[in-house]
């Protein structure tokens, strides 16, 4: 195993790891989700790109408030929900942990700058089959985080197959 580099492989990657001595995955970081996304920009010195950018700005800094415990949605009469990046994942992919050899295409972020019968799209939306996470343009974090997190946890048909 040494000399074909598997060893030095097995011990770089705990994902790999687990895949020949078990065990449960390691949970998901901000950092991770962060890598895994590209970024699909419009022209830059746009205004759509300023927007875009504030938008992968926020994204940014939920992901790390998901990571810290900090996204919550409290729900009148239950129990608050937690989300965690494994949820946000599987939001975007389908899947809640990055594949050993990753994903094919890389998933993507692109934005919602078009309005539908005249109203602001303010929720995400997921395309699982493309890998695309599409995320709600707002003035500030604090609407972001809020139309994320419901968008997120309380989507009609998730957790369903």
């Amino acid at each position: 195993m040494e000399q074909l580099g598997v060893l030095q492989a097995l011990k770089d990657s705990p994902d790999l790891q687990n895949l020949f001595v078990g065990g449960p995955p390691a949970p998901l970081t901000s950092s991770q989700v962060k890598d895994l996304f590209g970024v699909i920009y419009s022209v830059a010195g746009s205004s759509r790109r300023s927007a875009e950018e504030r938008a992968v700005a926020f994204w940014r800094d939920w992901l790390v408030d998901i990571e810290e415990g900090e996204a919550v949605l409290h729900v009148d009469g239950q129990e608050p929900v937690k989300l965690t990046l494994e949820v946000v994942l599987a939001f975007a992919t389908g899947a809640e942990r990055i594949p050993p050899l990753g994903f094919d295409p890389n998933p993507t972020l692109d934005f919602l700058h078009d309005f539908v019968n005249n109203n602001k799209r303010v929720f995400p939306e997921a395309n699982t089959c493309a890998l695309v996470l599409r995320l709600p343009l707002h003035g500030n974090y604090e609407d972001f985080s809020s139309h994320m997190l419901s968008g997120i946890l309380q989507s009609p048909t998730f957790g369903t197959a």
